[in-house]
């Protein structure tokens, strides 16, 4: 409703000027931050995907970067025909499993399990009850909501002393640590 008020009330405006042409400024159209344009990725680029990907990016990167270096063209039906065989051969489920371990690798790197046990005040040791590795991944659950299956914790043996360690995960293709404390109750 204001749209076509403002509209009346330029047009009446020019119109006593003189010109009738139409406003192209009070057009409807997106803005240019919002627009999109369909491509077809010819060489695997690291940041954006696999050779002959159907990817949605800015008209600018398409236009300045990805097509005047040959790492695309234009998603046209012709161009999605000829790239359909490079299109079926992309694995989505094994980059989905490579982005998910890469996160869990960032979180891992980060945490620091707290394990409290008990001592024998009368032999004024170190020596405490035995950490496993199903004790370890019960504590990453209660402490960080992490799930971790024994045989990804690398523990040579069980820890039966107070102190700090680091741990090793083997997270499927991507070995990472994380910090334990193992102190007194």
């Amino acid at each position: 409703m204001l749209n076509q008020i403002f509209r009346k009330t330029i047009l009446n405006k020019r119109s006593k000027l003189g010109t009738n042409n139409q406003l192209r400024f009070a057009s409807s159209k997106k803005p240019n931050r919002l627009r999109r344009t369909s491509i077809i990725l010819t060489e695997d680029v690291e940041t954006l995907g696999q050779k002959g990907e159907i990817l949605e990016v800015a008209p600018g990167y398409a236009r300045n970067y990805l097509f005047p270096k040959k790492f695309a063209v234009n998603a046209t039906e012709d161009t999605k025909q000829q790239w359909a065989e490079y299109t079926k051969n992309i694995n989505f489920e094994e980059r989905e499993r490579k982005k998910q371990i890469l996160i869990a690798k960032k979180r891992l790197t980060k945490v620091e399990l707290i394990v409290k046990r008990h001592i024998d005040p009368e032999t004024k040791s170190k020596k405490c009850n035995e950490i496993t590795r199903e004790n370890l991944c019960e504590k990453m659950w209660k402490q960080y909501q992490i799930i971790l299956q024994p045989e990804q914790i690398k523990l040579k043996s069980p820890l039966s002393e107070l102190g700090n360690y680091i741990i090793s995960v083997d997270l499927g293709g991507a070995d990472t640590t994380f910090r334990l404390s193992v102190i007194k109750r």
